[in-house]
C-alpha cells in the first residue's frame, strides 16, 4: 500500500503529475491513456 497516494480531487492529482490507477480506476485510466504522447529522442 505504500505506492498509493490519495487526493481530494482528480484535478488536484492531475495537477501534481499523477494519473488514474489502471486497476481500481480502469475506465478513467483508459480515457487518460490515449491523451498521452510519448516523445523518443533519436
Amino acid at each position: 500500500m505504500r505506492n498509493r497516494v490519495f487526493f481530494n480531487s482528480e484535478k488536484e492529482a492531475m495537477s501534481q503529475g499523477f494519473r488514474p490507477c489502471g486497476h481500481c480506476m480502469r475506465e478513467a485510466y483508459l480515457r487518460w491513456k490515449p491523451k498521452q504522447h510519448i516523445t523518443l529522442k533519436p
